[in-house]
């Protein structure tokens, strides 16, 4: 695993993953699916750099969900690669927060996929978007550097 790889403009936080047997198809490249998970897992390493804790975050009354996936493959990580996965987080809305991503492979530095979820914060009771919390939005733009 390289220690050297450089992030991609404007990305401070990276999780890294070696890409297991599981995670493949039949011809020994990342199945499609995966990314989503490789994204799910990026922000909750981006979460805990803001100092906002994911898991205590499932569990309020007030939570962010995934509205919007989007991935452009660009070239193919195959199973025993490590990958990179870059995140982060260019723009809070009223109710949604959007997040980027960037994968690369973590020996070449080789771009490989970008990425972009929306989430939208909703009250969990009455299933309805609310405002995002001021607290996730000093936290984040600390991070951020805004």
């Amino acid at each position: 695993m390289s220690a050297k790889s450089s992030p991609p403009q404007n990305f401070r936080i990276k999780e890294t993953y070696r890409v297991r047997y599981e995670e493949v198809d039949t011809q020994g490249i990342v199945n499609h699916a995966q990314y989503a998970h490789y994204f799910t897992g990026a922000r909750v390493a981006y979460l805990r750099a803001a100092g906002i804790d994911a898991k205590e975050l499932t569990t309020t009354a007030i939570q962010p969900v995934v509205v919007h996936l989007e991935v452009d493959f660009i070239a193919p990580a195959h199973f025993d690669d490590h990958i990179d996965v870059w995140v982060r987080c260019p723009k809070i809305g009223e109710t949604s927060l959007e997040f980027e991503y960037v994968v690369t492979n973590g020996l070449t530095q080789e771009l490989q996929a970008r990425g972009r979820t929306v989430l939208v914060t909703i009250d969990v009771s009455a299933v309805t978007s609310v405002r995002v919390p001021d607290e996730l939005r000093r936290r984040i733009g600390k991070l951020e550097q805004w």
